[in-house]
């Protein structure tokens, strides 16, 4: 068992962090600001516990963020709504609840890969969020 947070504390400054598949416990860090380079964030299938930190939506350079397969909680925090760069969403097999606002803008724009079944999620997905000529993912009801 390896606990997560000192791992990706001394990783901030890198583009990519893949540590998808390792036994990894703890929650991820509230320490993401707009000063990130990180373009690649990838921890699915560990023990992540605990919620989405609200500071890594607001790391501007975001283009992929695998959490898959984690303990994951809580509600996606409204600035992962703002992350124009995101291009591949992983947030299947953990136990996230709420829904998504409603839009008449696309928030996600450039999405071409989404996963977000095997949640708690309420309400409808807007597709909105999605440019359909860019995705050539989706998986969003189980």
């Amino acid at each position: 068992m390896t606990c997560f947070n000192p791992v990706v504390n001394s990783f901030r400054a890198k583009e990519e962090l893949d540590l998808s598949n390792n036994t990894l416990t703890g929650t991820i860090p509230d320490t993401w600001d707009e000063t990130n380079i990180i373009s690649s964030f990838k921890l699915s299938h560990n023990n992540i516990t605990g919620q989405l930190p609200d500071t890594l939506g607001r790391a501007p350079n975001l283009k992929r963020l695998h959490v898959s397969g984690n303990l994951l909680t809580g509600s996606i925090p409204t600035s992962y709504f703002n992350l124009i760069n995101l291009e591949e969403l992983y947030l299947d097999g953990n136990s996230f609840v709420g829904g998504f606002p409603q839009t008449q803008e696309p928030f996600y724009g450039n999405i071409m890969k989404l996963s977000i079944h095997n949640n708690d999620f309420s309400g409808r997905f807007p597709a909105e969020y999605l440019d359909p000529f860019k995705l050539s993912e989706c998986i969003i009801v189980d």
